[in-house]
């Protein structure tokens, strides 16, 4: 993609954010990404996918931490919760139980979500959104994270190929609005 067609697509989904007016309820406002696993889930396969995510963020440059907050009640609720029929709808563990934990909005605690699950989903091996800042990805489709990543982080709205530097630009343009 040529820079300045780039540079279009990153103004007009930067402008659609409406950033001034949400900051403090944007899940990117704290730069922060926590990774819960559901219980069952090996230890192996979630570290797996905790280092790649790791190395995404690095290789990318474009400042998030990452928390291992491992198992957790809260989590475990929320994915037993969106269990229909045996399996998991990530949408539904996205957008209505993730997206809407009252304890988010206070200062500090908005993050995008990491789910490492075991149970199978109604989508496929691995979902992302970044309306809800969340990922949920099978325990055994660590390969997925990468491009899970990449929507998550908005490439989807710049183009599902998005390169390094198309993210940074990206987040650099996010950034710059969150500090006004």
């Amino acid at each position: 993609m040529d820079d300045s067609g780039l540079s279009e697509k990153i103004s007009r989904f930067v402008e659609s954010l409406k950033i001034e007016q949400t900051k403090k309820d944007r899940w990117f406002s704290e730069m922060e990404i926590r990774v819960f696993w559901e219980d069952g889930v090996a230890e192996s396969n979630a570290k797996e996918i905790v280092g790649k995510t790791l190395e995404f963020i690095e290789k990318q440059s474009i400042g998030f931490k990452v928390i291992d907050r491992g198992v957790n009640p809260n989590s475990t609720e929320n994915i037993q919760a969106s269990i229909f029929e045996g399996l998991i709808d990530a949408y539904y563990l996205s957008s209505f139980r993730l997206k809407f934990e009252p304890w988010r909005y206070e200062k500090g605690n908005q993050h995008g979500d990491i789910m490492i699950i075991k149970t199978r989903m109604v989508q496929s091996e691995s979902f992302s959104s970044f309306d809800d800042g969340a990922i949920i990805i099978n325990e055994n489709s660590p390969e997925m994270i990468e491009r899970e990543l990449r929507n998550l982080f908005g490439g989807n709205y710049i183009g599902t190929e998005c390169n390094g530097q198309e993210l940074r630009q990206l987040w650099n343009a996010i950034a710059k609005k969150l500090e006004n």
